[in-house]
């Protein structure tokens, strides 16, 4: 069972390891698009925005946003399932959670046949 767990840790650091190196790679071209600007200057400028914690995410996130959008002609939800895949897997469960509601509302307010 120990094994197991760590092979889904380690997947999973893999994923988010990927994930990142992405996201990067889209704050890169969103930074060029942007301001056209090299890879030198978005990486001197990401400890600059990473500094102000929240705040810095959502500008990295953003930037990544618009790198990915206009940069790499991506659809506009594909670039934010790149740069929130966590805001996007959450709506996609409500979305989920509220059919599966609505379907066991109306099935229970069915009259039943006796």
């Amino acid at each position: 069972m120990k094994d197991r767990d760590t092979g889904f840790a380690l997947i999973f650091i893999m994923v988010l390891m990927a994930l990142f190196i992405a996201q990067f790679a889209a704050y890169v071209e969103g930074t060029r698009v942007l301001w056209g600007w090299q890879w030198w200057g978005a990486l001197l400028l990401f400890p600059v925005i990473a500094f102000f914690r929240e705040l810095g995410a959502l500008i990295l996130a953003l930037i990544g946003f618009f790198g990915a959008k206009d940069g790499w002609y991506w659809q506009w939800w594909q670039a934010l399932m790149l740069v929130a895949p966590f805001l996007a897997l959450t709506f996609f469960v409500l979305v989920v959670q509220t059919g599966a509601s609505l379907i066991q509302a109306v099935i229970r307010d069915r009259p039943q046949d006796v």
